[in-house]
């Protein structure tokens, strides 16, 4: 029987403060996909032609 390992999420639940659980590069890294999620939020995206 395989044990069910925690996921980062999992583990970041438990704690009473996530982002001092991670480590600096992973803090980094995170905000790098949160800066790019929040410019690609900013573009203009035309809907209508994506869905013909």
């Amino acid at each position: 029987m395989q044990e069910n390992q925690p996921s980062l999420f999992d583990l970041l639940l438990d704690e009473s403060c996530p982002w001092e659980a991670l480590q600096a590069e992973q803090q980094l890294l995170a905000i790098e996909m949160l800066a790019r999620l929040i410019a690609n939020a900013t573009l203009p995206h035309d809907k209508e032609k994506n869905d013909e």
